[in-house]
């Protein structure tokens, strides 16, 4: 008798393990409140670069270098079944340096990642401009992490809903779990908002940013972190690499649109984007790209990451019945991956090939409040 799962949230996250999941033969049920992948998924420009925001070593680039390395077979195998072209580029990542401290902090990265053993390069501006010409004529050098890069990420989730459709699971939009049902310590399903319980032998919680609500318990919490982006349009073929400073980033579509991004604002469940965001973002995007000048404003928006306070995600076993896939903060599309394979583990087997521990959603929060989300 095959298990049945709900999955709670249907973003990049919830789609790749209802997927997942259905591969393996269980009967799936995946319930989202609004629109499969409209909230983070679809408001994210698809870096994939766990080696970018690293300050050392840690579990959580462990784990973004682990799913990076399955991301070409996932990509391949969801256009097979689907048709749809994620878009996978992994050219690599440039981080150019503007500034003396943007100098410094490309310094502190490279010498520890070198020194890790980890796929870093350290480049001259005139290394740069060979690369990728006609950027700002400040670059003063940079770092360069090759074979990392891009992916779409809208394109990405709506072949994996569709894959998941095509696998047999039951998607249902516009239907809000208000709460999850128990019996003694067991979670045996959940209950939706126009009253109707439904149950099963696990639920996966991947609702993201809204994720706490329906597990208010776990001392860990999921907030939402807004990020605002904005995108151009240049009408021509895009750059090779995903352009990267502090102050902004650039992601180039095939399409030859450009993703500027991204803000980072604890404002709540507030979704909106503000002219002061904008003209930051901006002026960040030309600083580094001149030739922006010439391109079309063609929109922006904004979306409500699910950070935590210490940093990571919450990946595992809550109590008998519950499993969370939430928390994932900036790295849901890179991290979609091996989320999605390692919760299929442990519904199904009860143990994983690598150890959640340090992202057990019972883990303990951090002595003091830190800005870990931030």
């Amino acid at each position: 008798m095959s298990l049945k799962i709900i999955v709670i949230g249907g973003g990049i996250i919830g789609c790749a393990i209802a997927r997942e999941l259905a591969g393996a033969g269980c009967r799936v049920t995946l319930l989202e409140r609004g629109k499969v992948g409209s909230e983070a998924s679809s408001a994210a420009a698809g870096i994939l670069c766990p080696q970018l925001e690293a300050e050392g070593p840690s579990p959580l680039l462990d784990l973004g270098l682990g799913s990076l390395a399955l991301y070409a077979d996932f990509v391949e195998a969801v256009r097979r079944e689907t048709g749809i072209d994620a878009e996978l580029d992994t050219a690599g990542t440039l981080v150019p340096d503007l500034t003396r401290d943007d100098v410094l902090a490309s310094e502190r990265v490279f010498r520890w990642q070198h020194d890790a053993g980890l796929p870093i390069e350290r480049l001259s501006a005139e290394e740069i401009a060979g690369l990728e010409g006609h950027l700002s004529g400040s670059i003063l050098g940079g770092i360069f992490f090759p074979k990392t890069g891009r992916v779409n990420p809208v394109a990405l989730t709506r072949a994996l809903a569709l894959s998941a459709r095509a696998r047999g699971v039951d998607i249902r939009e516009g239907c809000p779990v208000v709460s999850l049902r128990t019996t003694g310590e067991r979670i045996i399903g959940a209950v939706l908002a126009d009253g109707q319980i439904l149950e099963a032998d696990s639920t996966v919680l991947a609702s993201g940013a809204w994720s706490s609500a329906l597990v208010p318990k776990i001392r860990i919490q999921v907030v939402p972190v807004r990020g605002q982006m904005l995108v151009f349009e240049t009408h021509r073929p895009p750059r090779r690499h995903v352009l990267v400073t502090p102050r902004a980033y650039l992601a180039f579509r095939r399409d030859g649109s450009v993703l500027v991004g991204s803000t980072t604002e604890l404002a709540g469940f507030e979704k909106r984007v503000t002219p002061k965001a904008m003209m930051k973002l901006i002026a960040s995007a030309m600083a580094l790209d001149p030739t922006l000048e010439s391109a079309d404003f063609a929109g922006a928006w904004s979306g409500l990451r699910p950070g935590t306070s210490d940093g990571l995600p919450l990946i595992g076993p809550v109590r008998p019945g519950l499993v969370t896939a939430t928390g994932h903060y900036r790295n849901g599309i890179l991290l979609a991956p091996i989320t999605a394979a390692l919760i299929t583990e442990s519904i199904l087997r009860g143990q994983t090939s690598r150890s959640l521990e340090p992202f057990s959603p019972l883990r303990e929060p951090p002595a003091a409040r830190t800005e870990a989300v931030l």
